[in-house]
């Protein structure tokens, strides 16, 4: 049945969705031994955008996949994601029927609670189930959102990340305003938001004003990382922030850092990429260096997958000069930390390029997501 609340994805995002299933290839796969050898996960006929393990079962796992195989008639390019769920360890998926919601973006289990689901989707909406996705709640984020000051935030943009624990979810997008983006175009504060809920989705505070490539929470720690190369964490909900890492002026061009959290199943350990550079922490405010021989072959995603740490690193280049400006490379790789502490690359399965990296919740498994 249709959602009449659900006015269809507007014509660039959907455009984006595809491009990014296009690239990410659809292919899962999961590793039980630390990353010695990778099973083929599936699913068919789908491109994984995201990828979520269930807070208790390592069996279980979440997505959001757009298809790569046409019906009759159809454009994939406007074809709405799907979510998906295995309960088999991704021996086979089903996609979630009960949703009928806006087009889903992206998706978040409670750690606390794994029946507890949440979905952002168009136009500033929010879909939460308490059941484990049986049944559930539109959120509309129009209706309420407020500054800190208690001003009025008439959010209608797509809620592109978002994460939860207990009654408090983060979510995030990328403001439309009247600028459409152009050839070379960077950006700017004010181009997005972070939003905060701590009562389960019922009322929300604007934390931040720019775009978050990513964030994360660690306990009572939230991590924000914007996509000029600068990151904080907040441990007061939101209220203080402190630096994690600061733009730096010669990284100002030619292109801006996309910085990535991975934490830990019991959220002891967060490890921050950025632009070449690893660190990792275990406390508020202490952040120390990953380790790794190269700064050019940088840890990007973590998987704590026993009996070790395996990795996808991101691949660049510094200018030669006094100036060591990092710049970005196509190329990643796949590697494990053996117990000599040195990352060791393995082989990607089916020769394909890593995207993804996620820990199953009891480090016995992690999952892969390829192109």
């Amino acid at each position: 049945m249709a959602n009449p609340m659900a006015p269809r994805v507007s014509a660039i995002c959907a455009l984006c969705l595809a491009a990014t299933a296009a690239s990410l290839g659809a292919e899962v796969y999961l590793t039980t031994d630390g990353g010695e050898t990778w099973q083929k996960r599936g699913p068919e006929g789908l491109a994984v955008l995201q990828l979520v393990p269930d807070p208790k079962d390592p069996a279980v796992a979440w997505a959001i996949a757009k298809p790569t195989v046409a019906k009759e008639g159809e454009d994939l390019r406007f074809a709405p994601p799907a979510i998906l769920r295995t309960g088999d360890a991704g021996k086979t998926w089903e996609k979630n029927a009960a949703w009928q919601g806006p087009d889903p973006f992206c998706i978040a289990v409670d750690p606390l609670d794994p029946q507890v689901v949440c979905v952002g989707g168009t136009f500033g909406r929010i879909g939460r189930s308490t059941d484990g996705g049986k049944t559930w709640g539109l959120i509309n984020l129009k209706e309420s959102c407020k500054d800190a000051d208690g001003t009025p935030v008439a959010v209608q943009d797509d809620i592109l990340r978002i994460c939860a624990r207990g009654e408090r979810i983060l979510a995030s997008g990328r403001q439309r305003g009247d600028r459409v983006p152009g050839v070379g175009r960077l950006p700017v504060e004010g181009d997005g938001f972070v939003l905060m809920s701590s009562d389960s989705g019922k009322s929300w505070t604007r934390i931040r004003r720019s775009w978050s490539c990513s964030f994360a929470m660690a306990g009572d720690r939230i991590l924000v990382a914007d996509t000029w190369g600068s990151a904080d964490e907040s441990s007061d909900g939101g209220k203080t922030w402190t630096s994690i890492r600061k733009l730096q002026d010669h990284e100002i061009y030619p292109s801006p850092g996309y910085g990535v959290f991975s934490v830990s199943p019991d959220g002891s350990e967060v490890a921050y990429w950025c632009l070449g550079q690893a660190m990792t922490s275990r406390k508020a405010g202490e952040w120390t260096p990953w380790p790794g021989e190269d700064p050019t072959k940088a840890a990007e995603r973590i998987a704590w997958c026993r009996p070790r740490r395996v990795a996808i690193f991101q691949h660049g280049s510094f200018d030669e000069g006094g100036v060591r400006r990092y710049r970005h490379s196509s190329k990643r790789s796949l590697r494990v930390c053996d117990r000599d502490g040195e990352w060791v690359p393995v082989a990607v399965p089916d020769e394909r390029t890593p995207r993804l990296l996620e820990t199953a919740c009891d480090r016995s498994a992690a999952w892969l997501v390829a192109e």
